[in-house]
């Protein structure tokens, strides 16, 4: 318990930040962000901020003035916190999901009573149309607010599984990585992977993290010297039996010092491995190397394996 609100109350809102204004002006940062979200698209203005006018003035969703005054201190509070700390230009799309609900539940009852009044109603004829228009509109809006589906596997080979030039069939990293690992290990494997998040290495191998401190985040090392600091020591003492390491591609391990922001850079990159490198390679051989881009960058990702066997290896 401790743990969990010293990192979702504490570490969230003045570590993992970005603003340092006053605790006031941080509120009003978030309220103007959410203000902002609001009135970014004709669609969810109409659902939220029109929605919202229509909650308050009607009996159809909420009956007392309670719920409604409830409903709303929610929202705000909501929109306070969610994005508490941050500026404008450095909230991600999906933090936008968290004001979701307050924009739906309007909506849904907006759209039930224009329903009822334009006396629209599924029948047994027009019920296929409406399916129909239901899906094309669905994918229309899917496909118009991301490009995921790019990286696919209706698009064989594309850069975020390889950024290697052949029609052969490939796989990305944690899928390579991760068979190795199964493969070459005596039971559950150990893994590490170094100065970045998780990325499904951990998924794909099967292994269960050792270290306390199993991935990075995208905090400066001095707000929190504790997180690098225990996974540099793992590798001096090589604690695990496998370590995954991320560099530029075309870099390589004794290359990569870092952006000198000592944190995570785009692509996800870790802070630097050129001043760990030295003991990194001693402890730990490289077994496989496999490159792809990944948030616009091409990252090049190690796979090392210890070179002095444990008995659990």
């Amino acid at each position: 318990m401790a743990a969990f609100i010293h990192v979702y109350f504490y570490e969230n809102m003045h570590v993992y930040m970005l603003s340092d204004n006053s605790v006031f002006a941080k509120f009003l940062e978030s309220l103007t962000i959410y203000s902002s979200f609001l009135r970014q698209d004709p669609l969810i203005f109409v659902c939220g901020f029109i929605g919202l006018i229509y909650l308050m003035f009607t009996n159809s969703i909420f009956k007392t003035w309670h719920g409604k005054a409830l409903f709303v201190a929610m929202m705000i509070s909501n929109a306070a916190f969610v994005v508490y700390g941050y500026h404008a230009g450095q909230v991600y799309q999906y933090y936008e999901l968290a004001f979701f609900p307050y924009i739906v539940v309007p909506s849904v009852f907006l759209l039930i009573q224009l329903f009822k009044f334009y006396q629209f109603k599924i029948t047994k004829v027009n019920e296929s149309q409406i399916f129909i228009g239901s899906v094309l509109i669905s994918l229309f809006l899917v496909l118009g607010v991301n490009n995921n589906i790019l990286s696919s596997k209706i698009f064989p080979n594309n850069a975020s599984v390889t950024l290697q030039s052949t029609t052969k069939p490939q796989q990305p990293a944690q899928i390579i990585f991760g068979n190795i690992m199964r493969q070459q290990s005596h039971g559950r494997p150990t893994l590490l992977n170094y100065g970045s998040i998780d990325m499904g290495f951990y998924t794909t191998s099967g292994a269960l993290p050792t270290n306390y401190y199993f991935q990075n985040y995208n905090i400066a090392y001095n707000k929190a010297p504790q997180i690098m600091n225990s996974q540099n020591e793992s590798i001096k003492k090589a604690k695990t039996q496998w370590v995954v390491v991320n560099t530029p591609a075309g870099k390589n391990i004794k290359q990569w010092h870092g952006t000198g922001s000592k944190k995570i850079s785009a692509g996800n990159l870790n802070p630097g491995t050129k001043k760990i490198s030295k003991v990194m390679l001693r402890n730990y051989r490289v077994v496989a190397l496999h490159t792809q881009n990944f948030e616009n960058t091409n990252v090049a990702y190690w796979l090392l394996k210890r070179k002095s066997a444990k008995p659990s290896d």
